[in-house]
């Protein structure tokens, strides 16, 4: 036992440890809030019984306020009824207060005779278990031992004082006596320090059981982490190789296709081709660019009206075709540390899917500004909104609504934003449209640097 106090260390070593041992007991602490209400009615039938037996006034006063007391604290705690984890103070709170219940029925129903002084080992091992705090667990355990004597040593006091009922106390001398009630108190003494001691191992044994856990999903999650990485480095190594040939083919299409004469069914497979192969060759790009957050970063301060001109620049003529008006809207005006061409890339995807999806006349908005610590990008469009279908997978590789879309673009964008310790989300409007939103911290996060999944 030397090393009990180390067995129930790990939680107050480990915060973490310790909030998911209290949410993996937090269907134990929901049950004793619900069986406060099943200790009140049973102090209240106690109460019956009393005032038919022995109406003494201040044991009625003292069931009755135990009664009230238990009713009223489960009305209090009513809201931690669906709660994932309760705290360690409130759980301490309710276990005292299911002990102070304990200890006025035992004392009103036969003192150290009560049938419901069995209980009180039982009571015991689930705050060890429950608390896992050593020196909270001893107090608690401690008070009720002195308790435990309090009432054995109520055998050795007049009738007058007595916590006994009379009619109890008529039928003690035939079950024991001051020598039952000695012998009672210490065979409790030693079952509540069992209790207790076994309470603190099982407890300990939760936590080691949940640390063995965590840290061989740390090991898993560390070796995934590292076979995708490698996984992405080589897939963009193909890709970049791939594009050396169909640049090939697209060169020997063009070739050909001058050589066609327009109209001819030659001519027309020659341009489905070259349509092909410059699909396949956005898809690479596209591919390619998936694999860019692995790479470092290159910081370099600029102004948040360069990016947003840039942008627009780039996406006028598509927007002039699509009908749609762009609109800046930029009130940054400090520079920003982070990878301009990364950072672009962001811009234009989101840019361009905002176009897209408005209709004609409508009017997309590029806003730049500071949002305390935080620089915000956000690009407002007038489409349709967010398919539901696809709202909880945005990010996802390869979910688009886009006839040719490889859905890669929106998981580069998120993945850029993360590298740079910020966030992307795409919102519905209140009044039809998406609202993507890029934050990115004005002060860069420690590793600022490598790859953001």
């Amino acid at each position: 036992m030397t090393d009990l106090r180390a067995i129930v260390s790990l939680g107050s070593r480990d915060d973490h440890l310790g909030h998911l041992t209290d949410h993996q007991l937090s269907p134990l602490f929901r049950g004793l809030l619900r069986a406060r209400i099943g200790i009140a009615l049973l102090m209240l039938a106690i109460a019956g019984l009393l005032l038919a037996y022995d109406p003494q006034p201040w044991k009625l006063a003292l069931v009755l306020g135990g009664a009230v007391m238990m009713v009223a604290l489960t009305i209090r705690d009513r809201s931690h009824l669906n709660t994932q984890r309760l705290p360690p103070r409130q759980a301490a709170e309710l276990l005292g207060s299911v002990m102070v219940a304990h200890a006025t029925i035992i004392a009103l129903t036969g003192g150290i005779h009560s049938p419901f002084v069995v209980v009180l080992p039982a009571v015991a091992l689930l705050a060890a278990i429950s608390v896992g705090r050593v020196r909270l667990v001893v107090t608690l355990v401690v008070a009720v031992i002195m308790f435990v004597w309090l009432v054995a040593a109520d055998d050795f006091i007049g009738p007058t004082p007595r916590l006994i009922p009379h009619e109890v106390a008529e039928v003690l001398p035939q079950v024991g006596g001051p020598t039952f009630a000695v012998t009672m108190a210490a065979l409790l003494t030693l079952v509540l320090s069992a209790a207790v001691i076994l309470g603190l191992v099982v407890r300990g044994a939760v936590e080691r059981a949940i640390e063995a856990a965590i840290e061989a999903r740390a090991e898993t999650l560390a070796t995934l982490r590292d076979q995708n990485r490698e996984l992405w480095t080589l897939s963009g190594a193909i890709a970049h190789e791939l594009k050396n040939p169909l640049a090939s083919v697209k060169g020997l299409g063009s070739l050909f296709a001058r050589r066609m004469t327009a109209g001819t069914k030659d001519a027309e497979r020659i341009t489905v081709m070259m349509e092909e192969v410059e699909r396949m060759g956005s898809i690479i790009d596209e591919f390619l660019n998936f694999s860019r957050p692995l790479t470092e970063m290159t910081r370099r301060a600029t102004p948040p009206q360069q990016l947003v001109d840039k942008a627009l620049a780039l996406h006028r003529p598509l927007a002039h075709g699509y009908g749609v008006t762009l609109r800046a809207e930029v009130s940054a005006t400090e520079p920003f540390a982070g990878d301009p061409r990364k950072l672009m890339q962001v811009l234009v995807n989101l840019l361009h899917n905002a176009v897209e999806a408005s209709p004609s006349s409508a009017t997309v908005h590029l806003v730049a500004r500071d949002e305390g610590s935080e620089l915000w990008f956000e690009i407002l469009d007038e489409g349709p909104g967010i398919d539901e279908q696809i709202r909880d997978r945005l990010f996802a590789p390869g979910t688009t609504t886009k006839p040719t879309g490889s859905g890669i673009g929106l998981t580069v964008a998120r993945a850029i934003a993360q590298q740079h310790g910020g966030t992307l989300e795409l919102l519905d409007r209140p009044k039809g449209g998406c609202r993507a939103v890029l934050r990115l911290p004005r002060v860069p996060p420690k590793r600022s640097t490598g790859s953001a999944r």
